[in-house]
């Protein structure tokens, strides 16, 4: 797994670059914004997506609360189930 944290001047831009790549490679991928969901909502969210298969998550917004969570949970995946999965993070201003 590979977390990748950006601050919010250039996370958005980022989000969206990335966004594009993907979507012109054929992979379906939306941009979550943290800030409408609470900590444990945020990371309801990303288990529901892995579980689905997405294997690129591109969250804005993130409080350091959520990152916190989700370096956390990210540090759960003994049995590297979780290793081709990528998240990109952009802190909240």
């Amino acid at each position: 797994m590979q977390i990748q944290l950006l601050d919010s001047k250039r996370g958005r831009a980022y989000l969206r670059d990335v966004q594009s790549r993907l979507e012109f490679a054929g992979i379906e991928v939306r941009i979550i914004d943290a800030d409408a969901y609470s900590t444990e909502g945020l990371l309801e969210i990303v288990e529901v997506q892995v579980a689905r298969g997405d294997r690129h998550l591109l969250v804005d917004n993130c409080t350091g609360a959520q990152i916190y969570e989700v370096l956390e949970w990210q540090s759960c995946d003994d049995e590297e189930l979780l290793r081709d999965l990528e998240i990109h993070l952009v802190r909240k201003d």
